[in-house]
């Protein structure tokens, strides 16, 4: 009986074993694949923030960049614009030169031999067709005349005249 037991207790120990070494292996196959996919996460955990990292970096590269193109067209400008009034100012004095240089009399030879043109007198008019007056301003105009009369203000007159000129 002794001996049933001891072979009852190896065989249950056997199974025991079987099914501890067995329970062991998947739990080792299981841990391993935790082990495993938690290796997969913090390799893919990390790769995410590299990439976030580099996409910033790359951002930022790029903000530099424009900044740096916009300083550099600013300067660009400022120069320009410095060279823009110098040569002005080298244009002006080459203009004033060259008025002192002009013969004036020469000019005017020219312009009598060569063009027929004449040098306006006293007599010389331009004519000009003016609009008829309204009939409100010729009414102002003489009940201005009869102020004007008592007060004697030539400078009313001027004034209406002015006055319909900009009416």
């Amino acid at each position: 009986m002794a001996q049933i037991r001891k072979t009852a207790t190896l065989t249950a120990g056997k199974q025991n074993m079987a099914y501890n070494s067995a329970s062991t292996t998947t739990k080792q196959r299981t841990v391993g694949k935790t082990r495993s996919k938690k290796r997969l996460r913090v390799k893919g955990g990390a790769f995410r923030r590299v990439a976030v990292i580099l996409l910033i970096f790359i951002v930022a590269v790029a903000f530099i960049n424009q900044y740096s193109r916009i300083i550099n067209v600013g300067a660009q400008i400022n120069e320009m614009e410095k060279e823009i009034k110098s040569i002005q100012m080298l244009t002006d004095a080459l203009e004033a030169q060259v008025i002192q240089m002009v013969n004036w009399d020469q000019i005017e030879y020219i312009a009598k031999t060569k063009l027929n043109m004449i040098e306006p007198t006293a007599n010389s008019y331009t004519t000009m067709e003016l609009k008829k007056l309204p009939q409100e301003y010729t009414q102002q105009k003489t009940a201005r005349a009869q102020e004007s009369e008592t007060s004697g203000a030539v400078t009313d007159k001027i004034s209406s005249v002015f006055a319909w000129l900009t009416n």
